[in-house]
């Protein structure tokens, strides 16, 4: 053991540990691309079924005990090698990692038919992250397949979700899949607060990011409260913004019913058949319906009770 947390450089060096590191690295690299094309091989040969598998990145995966990610990218590259010759060589070059020939086969695959221009991307390979040449090569796909990319920008909109479930000890957990534009607007609202306050902070991220949700949602100067009340109700003269009878919050920490029009009160309203969302405001009500939005002109008018009967005018 050292006894210094740190070693001079005369003492250690390490040029010759980062030079062993790079061929260290070459090798792994090549004896990626050998995998690779074993795996590709062994895929197309059906053998899982005989094992039980339903596919051959089970198979792998659990046979090599591989992450399943892992599997799918070195079965992938396997597969797109004969149309990726330039940038195996490459590879076997050191010119670019085994990393950078992943992103360009996953693109090569989701082009299928189209011609990938290896030359073009290579150059960028070389100058790039894997990062940012992932980015790249997005570009690059999407100049080609617009189609393509906006179907699966689609379908990776329709996997969104977001759980909150309340825990026996009053807690709450939170699970879900937010797209990315919501996650970014998430990210960059609770950033602000989400920082250490000074240099005795010991809480850990994870809780910060809880305090940061707080601190935002106190933050918030608008509130809605939803109040259940008959279309009859709603619709008759009283005063403006002001509800009293047959009126049940919604939220228990509102003391009464009453709420102000300035602030705009709303509440869904139950007629045989029809269910309303009312909105009152200092000069009449607007009703919502499904989709769509009526204007009624004026409480306890013939125009608001023509509302009931779809015969308000139609404002969206």
């Amino acid at each position: 053991m050292h006894s210094e947390l740190s070693s001079p450089p005369d003492l250690y060096p390490l040029t010759p540990k980062l030079e062993e590191l790079g061929r260290r690295r070459r090798g792994i690299d090549l004896e990626e691309l050998e995998w690779s094309r074993l795996a590709a091989e062994v895929a197309a040969s059906g053998e899982h079924q005989k094992y039980g598998f339903f596919n051959p990145v089970d198979w792998l995966r659990v046979t090599f005990a591989m992450g399943e990610g892992v599997v799918r990218d070195r079965i992938t590259v396997g597969r797109q090698m004969d149309r990726l010759p330039m940038a195996v060589a490459a590879v076997e070059s050191g010119e670019i990692g085994f990393a950078h020939l992943v992103v360009l086969a996953r693109t090569a695959e989701a082009l299928k038919e189209r011609p990938v221009d290896e030359a073009k991307l290579l150059v960028r390979a070389r100058e790039q992250t894997v990062g940012r040449f992932h980015y790249t090569c997005e570009s690059y796909r999407h100049q080609l397949d617009a189609e393509g990319v906006a179907a699966e920008a689609e379908d990776l909109h329709e996997k969104r979700e977001l759980t909150i479930r309340r825990r026996r000890d009053g807690m709450f957990t939170i699970w879900g899949r937010l797209e990315p534009v919501t996650g970014s607007a998430l990210r960059a609202a609770l950033a602000p607060h989400a920082r250490r306050r000074d240099r005795g902070d010991a809480r850990t991220f994870p809780q910060r990011l809880h305090d940061a949700v707080t601190e935002h949602l106190a933050g918030r100067q608008t509130t809605n409260v939803n109040v259940t009340v008959s279309l009859e109700t709603m619709l008759a003269p009283r005063a403006p913004g002001r509800v009293r009878s047959r009126a049940r919050p919604c939220c228990p920490s509102r003391p009464s019913s009453a709420c102000s029009a300035t602030a705009a009160c709303a509440g869904w309203c139950s007629t045989p058949s029809r269910w309303w969302s009312m909105s009152a405001a200092p000069g009449g009500w607007s009703a919502r319906r499904g989709g769509r939005r009526w204007k009624v002109a004026k409480r306890g008018s013939a125009g608001a009770r023509a509302a009931i009967g779809w015969g308000a005018r139609s404002i969206t």
